[in-house]
């Protein structure tokens, strides 16, 4: 958690169960001096009923990014942020600053051009963005998953590409593998139970 002058005035570590960030902002909001009134930003992971309503209870200003995803059916998602909040200048100022994520520059201007959250242009650009986000996070996961097969199992014998394949398909990654019983390895579809317990031997005697 920063302040307005982008300095860490809190942290927290946690499981990614969907819900956990939130958790944990209500739960380091619930740290801070109770007499005074403060304001959140956030972006749209934020944007969920159940939060707003949980800051709004400790009287936090809620200056979270709207969460504007359009379904297959073209509806627009709702929001929790309404015009209790969107109706403040502070609220625009604050998205700005927060992150600068919502400013639009065309090519030879220099000044950004600030669409407002509700407008399908912006809109359609934040699901680019977020289409583009969500494709290099899948590639470096893919990459990184593709190196940290091959440290582990290049060098054992008796495992092969496809028992590779099988491994992670039943496991669903090389930390999983890692994890597993020798009950587990025997059990993997494709796998020789011999292989498996030759392979947890293996695993087990590296990892020492």
């Amino acid at each position: 958690m920063e302040n307005r002058n982008g300095l860490a005035v809190g942290a927290a570590l946690t499981r990614a169960t969907g819900t956990a960030e939130r958790e944990a902002a209500l739960a380091l909001l619930d740290r801070r001096r109770a007499d005074r009134h403060i304001t959140l930003g956030a972006d749209k992971a934020y944007d969920v009923t159940a939060f707003v309503e949980d800051l709004r209870t400790r009287q936090v200003r809620p200056h979270i990014a709207v969460d504007g995803r359009v379904s297959k059916l073209g509806v627009v998602r709702k929001t929790a942020i309404d015009g209790r909040t969107t109706r403040h200048p502070g609220y625009r100022a604050s998205q700005i600053c927060r992150k600068r994520i919502e400013e639009v520059f065309l090519p030879g201007a220099s000044a950004p051009l600030v669409l407002d959250h509700e407008t399908p242009e912006l809109q359609l650009l934040q699901r680019i963005r977020d289409e583009a986000h969500r494709f290099a996070i899948e590639h470096h996961r893919t990459r990184r998953d593709r190196a940290m097969t091959g440290s582990i199992f290049d060098d054992l014998p008796g495992i092969g590409p496809a028992r590779k394949r099988a491994l992670l398909a039943h496991f669903g990654s090389p930390e999983a593998v890692l994890a597993a019983s020798r009950e587990e390895l025997e059990a993997v579809p494709g796998l020789p139970g011999k292989v498996g317990r030759e392979l947890y031997a293996m695993l087990n005697r590296t990892a020492r």
